[in-house]
């Protein structure tokens, strides 16, 4: 009889070993199954940030663009105001004679 207590509590023993085990494999293989989510994660949001830099990249550069242009369009406004002071005078000259 002590023997049959003895298998019992052995067999106790391992059921609740057992659950712990059990509880280990299904985390191992939980785990495993996150980590192609989190590698296909990774990989998306590295493509982001390299389309991020791009775009940021394309944005500085059109900025600098609009500042020359700016730049130009005030050139080029300052230059036809003179030639038109100038073809004033040119007009007032020829009427005068």
């Amino acid at each position: 009889m002590t023997k049959v207590i003895g298998d019992a509590n052995k067999l106790i023993h391992l059921e609740s070993s057992l659950s712990t085990m059990m509880t280990s494999v299904q985390q191992a293989l939980n785990s495993e199954k996150l980590e192609m989510p989190l590698k296909n994660s990774e990989a998306f949001e590295e493509k982001a940030s390299r389309s991020i830099s791009i775009t940021h990249a394309e944005i500085k550069k059109k900025k600098e663009i609009m500042m020359e242009l700016q730049s130009k369009k005030t050139e080029l406004e300052s230059s036809l105001k003179a030639h038109d002071e100038e073809l004033s005078k040119i007009k007032v000259i020829a009427f005068s004679i």
